[in-house]
């Protein structure tokens, strides 16, 4: 789960109560605040909506009918005067607007969103409640809650929530220190954290056997974008594949998260070899090569064809007059089409391989 996970719902809560004061004590600016707010809140509506248009769904019309409700409020509040309740209306809009996409985001990923969440949640009011309570209760005891105090008290809120929230990398980087001379420790501890949070978004219920081909296929792009990246490459649905406990068992492996994205990593590279035309060379610009190239050299191999600061220096010969070749002859557009295209034959052959296991 990503880290603007753990913060986005509490920090735009935290943003909402401190926009509503300014406005509520700064009546000259209220109208301004709401008028760009609902500026952006229609802009965003529209990009919304037309993202949603060939996929509507339960989660996606209680969106939309939060969105309403958030919008409206903002236009209540430009026409009429602030009250309490529709401060409690624009809350309940924003705050299930952000848990909504939170949710849906995290299940297009295929991953459980809950435990982590619930534990992320629990974690970062617990922490909050700690450290912030302390300052409220100082604040009420020798002063009084005026503007200032409370601008501390919600800056305390904010600045507990991102610890809490990188406290993963604030513990690596100074792990990094303690243990400098002890690199298999320091490496040991990495790997233990890393599987115990990919632990906690796999879903092992789910069943890549019985998916349609577009899932199919949507998890297999997915898993060649987080090629390099094994940690997200981890949460894959495709590593609950069938084929990969059968190869695990075979090679007498240990079947955890990351031993399961290795061998993950290791099928669809076998996948892609199979679409190479010719084994016996490395690259090749004629047409027959353009499925292979699309996916061997930009996600097996890393390179950035599009990106103007990527100068693939560290590459062998075949990679860099790849690098050249779609600079040179592949416009951008082209290569997302052959990519789709042979991302659709891998899943396909990820598909004839699922036939075959008994």
């Amino acid at each position: 789960m990503k880290i603007w996970g753990y913060v986005l719902l509490p920090f735009f809560i935290i943003a909402n109560v401190t926009l509503f004061y300014f406005q509520q004590h700064y009546y000259l600016y209220h109208r301004v605040f709401h008028g760009v707010a609902l500026s952006i809140l229609l802009v965003t509506l529209a990009f919304a909506v037309k993202s949603a248009w060939k996929k509507w769904n339960s989660w996606n019309i209680l969106l939309f009918f939060l969105f309403f409700i958030y919008i409206g409020s903002h236009i209540w509040v430009l026409i009429g005067s602030p009250h309490n309740l529709i401060f409690m209306i624009n809350s309940i809009g924003l705050f299930g607007i952000v848990f909504i996409m939170f949710v849906t985001e995290i299940k297009e990923q295929g991953e459980l969103w809950f435990p982590s969440f619930l534990y992320s949640m629990d974690y970062t009011f617990l922490i909050t409640f700690v450290i912030t309570g302390q300052v409220v209760l100082v604040i009420w005891i020798g002063s009084s809650f005026v503007f200032e105090t409370i601008s501390l008290i919600l800056l305390s809120i904010l600045i507990s929530i991102l610890v809490q929230a990188s406290f993963r990398y604030i513990q690596t980087g100074f792990e990094y220190f303690v243990f400098v001379a002890f690199p298999q420790i320091r490496q040991e501890r990495v790997r233990v954290r890393t599987t115990e949070s990919i632990k906690m978004v796999v879903n092992e219920k789910n069943h890549p056997e019985q998916m349609d081909e577009e899932e199919l296929y949507h998890y297999t792009r997915r898993a060649f974008s987080h090629f390099g990246d094994l940690k997200r490459l981890s949460s894959n649905p495709l590593t609950q594949l069938k084929i990969i406990d059968q190869r695990l068992h075979n090679t007498e492996k240990s079947k955890d998260v990351l031993e399961r994205a290795k061998e993950l990593k290791l099928i669809l590279l076998e996948c892609v070899q199979q679409l190479k035309p010719q084994q016996d060379q490395k690259f090749g610009t004629t047409h027959e090569w353009r499925y292979y190239n699309s996916l061997y050299f930009p996600y097996i191999i890393g390179i950035k064809p599009y990106s103007l600061r990527y100068s693939g220096r560290d590459l062998s010969e075949d990679a860099k007059s790849a690098l050249e070749w779609f600079r040179t002859s592949v416009p951008e557009r082209t290569f997302y089409h052959w990519t789709n295209t042979a991302t659709r034959l891998i899943a396909t052959r990820l598909r004839d391989k699922l036939s075959k296991i008994d």
